[in-house]
């Protein structure tokens, strides 16, 4: 049974951080990209 590894507890802290910061959907792809394109959309104004 190969399941992932638990979470560090900063992991999971940064985690919730960018569920939270991007309206607490917890849709973990979505929220990375999200996460990544508010980043570069910020980067470059």
């Amino acid at each position: 049974m190969s399941s992932n590894p638990p979470l560090s507890k900063k992991e999971e802290l940064l985690l919730w951080d960018m569920i939270v910061g991007s309206g607490g959907t917890f849709e973990f792809d979505r929220t990375i990209v999200n996460h990544k394109n508010y980043k570069i959309l910020n980067t470059n104004t």
